[in-house]
C-alpha cells in the first residue's frame, strides 16, 4: 500500500484494498493506516475518510495520513479539525503531522488552534 500511494498507483492500491476486504484483513490497524494514507497520497480523500470513519481502532499513522491528504488538497479547516480532535483522543502525534499543520498554518490564517 505504501508504494502504490507514493507512486500513485491508485487503482492497484484499490485492488489490494479490496482483496484486503475480501479475506477479512480490514480490520486491521496497520492495513486500514496504510490504506488510508494510500488513499489520502492518490488524492481520493473521500475513499481515505471512509475507511479511517470506518477503523475502530485508529493510530498515527491513520490520523497522520488524512490530515496531511486534507492539507494537501487546501482543506486547511478540515485538517486542522482532525488534529483538534487527534489531540482531544490524546493522540502522540509524530513530527510528520505536526509538518502537516504547520503547513496548513503557513497557507491561512487558521493560526489559533
Amino acid at each position: 500500500m505504501k508504494a502504490c500511494g507514493m507512486l500513485l498507483w491508485c487503482e492497484f492500491g484499490r485492488s489490494v484494498h479490496c482483496l484486503a476486504l475480501k479475506i477479512k484483513f480490514d480490520g486491521d490497524v496497520f492495513v486500514g493506516s496504510s490504506v488510508v494514507d494510500m488513499y489520502a497520497k492518490c488524492g481520493e480523500i473521500r475513499d481515505a475518510r471512509k475507511v479511517f470513519d470506518g477503523m475502530l481502532v485508529r493510530n498515527v499513522v491513520s490520523w497522520s495520513g488524512l490530515i496531511c491528504g486534507y492539507t494537501q488538497l487546501g482543506e486547511d479547516d478540515e485538517a486542522l479539525r482532525l488534529f483538534k480532535q487527534a489531540l482531544w483522543e490524546d493522540l502522540d502525534v509524530n513530527d510528520f503531522t505536526f509538518s502537516s499543520v504547520i503547513r496548513v498554518c503557513g497557507n491561512s490564517t487558521l493560526l489559533e488552534l
